[in-house]
């Protein structure tokens, strides 16, 4: 997570995921560009996190401004390519087995370091990604590029339909 934006119930549920994992059975660490009191109470809680800096340009971006500028577009790609390259050398060093990218922006950068690391993807999609061209495109994105997707809801797990079936990655 890159930890800029306001922490919200996506946060404080993700914070509940990782300090309730199976520590037997997963060793997880938390990668991040920016402390929140999210990432700053994991680390209080002896889990391991990595700082891997991002452009504070695409990392402060919500995704409602993105606007079609091919020079803009082209300099974020190139932000989001950096990162994932520094994201990629975590995951080689740390011998990561699995990604789970918690927002938008991590997920790009997630799953870019993770198909170059031969890794599996998984995410939750907690929102309703159906009101403008960029949410469908981060809602096909995830579709097409993650191994297994968790929604939240009945209608969150309904956006991923397709001829009135919901594809079996999505849980």
């Amino acid at each position: 997570m890159h930890g800029l934006k306001n922490v919200g119930g996506g946060d404080r549920s993700i914070y509940y995921l990782i300090k309730n994992i199976n520590k037997k059975k997963y060793k997880p660490i938390i990668l991040y560009s920016y402390k929140n009191d999210i990432i700053e109470k994991l680390i209080a809680e002896n889990i391991p996190a990595i700082k891997v800096q991002i452009n504070h340009e695409i990392a402060s971006l919500y995704r409602d401004e993105i606007r079609f500028k091919p020079f803009k577009l082209l300099k974020y790609l190139f932000f989001i390519i950096s990162a994932a390259k520094k994201v990629k050398k975590v995951i080689i060093k740390n011998n990561i087995m699995i990604i789970h990218p918690h927002d938008n922006l991590s997920k790009i950068i997630g799953f870019l370091a993770a198909r170059s690391s031969a890794i599996k993807t998984v995410a939750h999609c907690r929102d309703l990604l159906n009101n403008s061209i960029i949410e469908r495109l981060l809602l096909y994105f995830q579709i097409i590029f993650f191994d297994i997707i968790i929604t939240v809801s009945e209608a969150n797990r309904n956006l991923f339909k397709f001829f009135n079936r919901v594809p079996s990655k999505i849980k």
